[in-house]
């Protein structure tokens, strides 16, 4: 099946900025190198490939799926979508807190007990999958389990800007213009998605990231 080539023209970039060839970024993911190119050349990547595809680029694999317009295996999305209430929440608490019970909120976060999943999430308010930029960066921000208000919020929070909720739908529909400035804070608030953390690593985004990964009970009862 291909695409528009989109895919295939963001890889190309993503590529050139690292110093990569196809043989070489083949030789990374174990593929061959033929079906790297076909991918340079808009044939749509399988989820093999785009698994293998994200640590090779120094991508969360989510968002690899999401760049490509392709669906987000579940494995890779949020536990329980009625976990977001708390989850810009506990990012803006984490801001104000000291280094050290920053680290202490961290890990009582990722020590609540992870449930079985009860249903497919579903991201909401939906967002186009084939959209444009806009809609790509609030589907990354969806699967940190953040709906529009907790999106404003985390950003508000963590970077200088300041959104209404409602402009970020706006900018899911691709009804608002991309600012540099703005996909740049996007980046800085778009923390890692059901990912191993790094050792030590105890900031904001990390706790965010570990609340999109639990399960509402768990977090009502911690």
């Amino acid at each position: 099946m291909t695409d528009d080539g989109g895919f295939g023209g963001l890889l190309t970039r993503m590529m050139a900025h690292r110093a990569l060839t196809a043989g070489e970024l083949a030789v990374r993911v174990g593929a061959p190198a033929d079906e790297v190119r076909a991918v340079l050349a808009g044939v749509r990547p399988g989820e093999g490939l785009l698994r293998r595809l994200a640590p090779a680029l120094g991508f969360h694999a989510v968002d690899l799926f999401i760049l490509a317009g392709s669906a987000v295996p579940e494995d890779l999305a949020p536990l329980d979508a009625a976990a977001a209430r708390w989850v810009a929440g506990l990012v803006t608490e984490a801001v104000r807190l000291p280094e050290a019970r920053r680290r202490g909120l961290l890990l009582l976060v990722r020590s609540l007990p992870q449930e079985e999943r009860r249903a497919a999430f579903a991201p909401k308010p939906p967002v186009p999958r084939a959209g444009g930029p806009g809609s790509r960066i609030v589907r990354m921000l969806q699967y940190r389990n953040l709906n529009w208000s907790g999106m404003a919020h985390a950003l508000a929070y963590t970077t200088p800007t300041y959104l209404s909720a409602a402009t970020c739908g706006v900018i899911g529909r691709g009804q608002a213009e991309l600012t540099p400035r703005l996909v740049t804070d996007c980046a800085i608030g778009r923390f890692p998605a059901r990912s191993t953390p790094r050792p030590g690593s105890r900031g904001p985004g990390r706790i965010g990231a570990a609340v999109g990964s639990a399960a509402a009970e768990a977090l009502r009862r911690g």
